[in-house]
């Protein structure tokens, strides 16, 4: 894991390696569901010190290279047909705004964003 920060205190954003997020992922039966839910879970075990939730919104939190992104489909969609909410998930990191040809290939992008504080009343 990298992380790039503007100051010492706060990353502005991390990068995974893809290859990392796979072996770690412990899934070996191409379930496309299984796939992308276990890179998703395992992003944000990793930055939940920097953002809140255990959602992944891909177009405004997540960029990749359009090969690190194909890679990343292909593993996911293994041999099984990708149905449901698998697709609409994919779909998202499909969108041109989760695509950045600056982020070195084989890496994922997390743009890290203010994590809430409670409010004041």
């Amino acid at each position: 894991m990298r992380t790039y920060s503007r100051n010492c205190i706060r990353p502005v954003f991390v990068e995974i390696r893809l290859a990392f997020l796979i072996e770690g992922s412990g899934i070996t039966r191409p379930r496309a569901d299984r796939r992308l839910n276990a890179i998703e879970n395992q992003i944000a075990g990793m930055t939940r010190a920097w953002r809140d939730g255990w959602v992944i919104h891909p177009k405004s939190e997540i960029r990749m290279a359009s090969i690190t992104h194909d890679a990343m489909v292909r593993w996911v969609e293994s041999s099984e047909c990708t149905t449901g909410r698998a697709r609409e998930s994919l779909a998202a990191y499909s969108d041109p705004l989760a695509r950045d040809e600056a982020v070195a290939l084989g890496w994922i992008r997390i743009l890290l964003k203010p994590v809430s504080s409670p409010s004041k009343s």
